[in-house]
């Protein structure tokens, strides 16, 4: 739809929801199936189709939007951590395969403040556990070295930088967009 209605396709941005949370003993294999099927076919599906007619164009790109978890595990998210690790690879094959027509990169994010952290935000004063939304923005900032959770717009002018031409030898990239809080 998108060709047919704009004649061509030049930027593809991935970005799948999360996988249920929780530790690997809870997780059984059609919790690994699904979260695969969500976090990797849907970008292989998505840059199959996309390819042709990137390749056509004179800027095509493709950003995979995936988790800091790829660099670094977080408590409680085993899907996440070992699942999304699968699109790294991929980006960094598709990076290699698709150049020098076009680039393949992924950005890492970590917390942001979008409406499923403002939800999550409020079910923690609802539950008494803080009082003041500022006050949970400000615990959930600790061990970030920028102090503070990010803003949604820095996530997106990142993915515009690398679909731009300012990034034209940026490719099979992992850009972490996380205020510093990854430490590997």
């Amino acid at each position: 739809e998108t060709v047919d209605a704009f004649g061509g396709l030049d930027h593809v941005v991935t970005s799948a929801g999360g996988p249920p949370s929780g530790p690997f003993l809870d997780m059984d294999d059609s919790d690994f199936y699904s979260a695969y099927d969500l976090l990797v076919m849907s970008v292989v599906r998505t840059t199959r189709e996309a390819y042709p007619h990137l390749q056509d164009s004179d800027a095509g790109t493709v950003v995979n939007i995936t988790s800091r978890s790829v660099q670094e595990v977080i408590d409680g998210l085993v899907l996440s951590n070992s699942v999304r690790r699968a699109v790294i690879g991929l980006m960094k094959t598709q990076a290699r395969e698709f150049a020098p027509e076009v680039r393949v990169n992924a950005v890492l994010p970590g917390a942001h403040e979008t409406s499923r952290i403002e939800d999550l935000i409020e079910q923690n004063i609802e539950r008494g556990e803080y009082e003041r939304y500022d006050e949970v923005l400000d615990d959930w900032s600790d061990g970030i070295p920028l102090e503070r959770i990010g803003d949604p717009e820095e996530l997106g002018e990142t993915v515009a930088w690398l679909s731009s031409e300012a990034a034209s030898y940026v490719t099979g990239a992992a850009v972490p967009v996380d205020g510093g809080s990854l430490r590997s």
